[in-house]
């Protein structure tokens, strides 16, 4: 038993120093081949990089081919490569703004990525890129009038985090960084205006979008020559407008039954404020009728200036009142006029329909007179000092 244990220790003593120098010398031989792939795979990418910045529009071709070198030396890399390429490519189909060479820088640098994780190397830190912007500057009276609130901004590595200012024509700078944000992998929207009211004004020279200090883009601010329109008001005065009637059916006589009768006034509020005035009456159980009508101007604003409304909350359309047979003989054998006040909130004050009373020929005397309330006319136009100006006053 002896024996055998001491052969047997002398057999391992013999067969462990073979063990381990193949142990090592394996070792040695794995970490060359490592180090041949490695330096081979760096210089096919070098080689590639090199391409690309000599002919930026062959960087497909280039990458493809790559990709096909570094499979017969790492099957990871190759991957690695075609995902390089398809990211790319991906990218120009969603922002169709980024023309090939920024495509070029992108690739070029994923490539030195690549070799940084093959070395061991730090990755370097990716660079964003603004490929375009919608739109291409900024107006400040657009804005102003809340027609151009936000600017869009094209490209990748759109990660920032960035800075965003306003930069005056002394190089003063002031933080709007609240007001932008990343919609998607390719694109950032900063809004120009905050609640109701316009932060990027003339007042300032441009947009800068910055990133660890560096100025990625610049948007600028246009003011315009011709002013912006202001507002002013215009006192209008009250107004009375008669109604006359003619006959157009049966005799002239309402006889012992009332009219019904509709009053119909239409406003027309564009380029000044206008009405038209429809009156129709007809006799409850007979067939005389009456109608008439007439139009008035109740205020066209100067030269130069546009009407935008009444500066209180007044209905400009007018209105259609229509009264019973039974309302109208009220009327009838007292002083002959029926008023009827408007609403609160029209402009039309009251209506006072005359020629009611029973007798023969008074249907050829019926008419109707309308009163409008005044107002104030809130009218846009030119500033002090100026003949003309662009745009309603906001």
């Amino acid at each position: 038993m002896k024996s055998f244990v001491r052969k047997s220790m002398l057999t391992l003593l013999l067969i462990a120093p073979v063990a381990l120098f193949c142990s090592c010398s394996c070792t040695k031989g794995l970490e060359q081949t490592i180090r041949d792939e490695s330096i081979q795979a760096v210089a096919a990418i070098d080689e590639a990089i090199l391409q690309i910045n000599g002919q930026s529009a062959a960087w497909r071709d280039v990458m493809l081919g790559l990709s096909s070198e570094l499979e017969t030396i790492s099957d990871d890399w190759a991957r690695e490569v075609s995902t390089i390429l398809e990211r790319t490519t991906a990218s120009i189909g969603q922002v169709a703004l980024c023309v090939s060479d920024h495509a070029a820088d992108r690739v070029v640098f994923e490539l030195v990525r690549l070799k940084a994780r093959i070395l061991g190397e730090p990755e370097p830190v990716p660079f964003p890129m603004v490929c375009d912007t919608n739109p291409d500057w900024l107006e400040a009276d657009v804005i102003a009038r809340g027609d151009q609130d936000t600017v869009a901004l094209f490209g990748y590595n759109l990660d920032g985090p960035f800075d965003v200012v306003l930069v005056d024509k002394a190089g003063e700078k002031t933080d709007i960084g609240y007001l932008l944000s990343k919609t998607s992998e390719y694109e950032l929207v900063l809004r120009t205006t905050y609640g109701d009211k316009a932060v990027v004004t003339g007042e300032y020279d441009r947009v800068r979008l910055e990133w660890n200090g560096r100025s990625i883009s610049e948007i600028p601010i246009t003011i315009p020559t011709t002013p912006l329109c202001v507002k002013s008001k215009a006192y209008v005065e009250s107004k009375i407008v008669d109604v006359p009637t003619e006959l157009i059916g049966g005799d002239a006589n309402w006889g012992g039954h009332g009219p019904g009768i509709s009053i119909n006034v239409l406003g027309f509020p564009f380029y000044h404020l206008g009405f038209a005035i429809g009156v129709w009456a007809k006799e409850t159980g007979g067939d005389t009728t009456v109608s008439g009508s007439a139009s008035v101007t109740l205020y066209t604003p100067p030269s130069g200036y546009g009407f935008q409304g009444p500066d209180v909350i007044l209905d400009t359309s007018g209105g259609v009142l229509k009264l019973k047979d039974d309302k109208v003989r009220t009327a009838n054998g007292k002083d002959d006029v029926l008023e009827i006040k408007g609403d609160a909130d029209s402009i039309v004050a009251s209506y006072e329909v005359m020629g009611l009373r029973n007798g023969d020929g008074v249907a050829n005397s019926t008419w109707v007179r309308v009163y409008f309330r005044p107002f104030f006319a809130v009218i846009s136009g030119p500033p002090p000092g100026s003949g003309t100006c662009i745009g309603l006053a906001p």
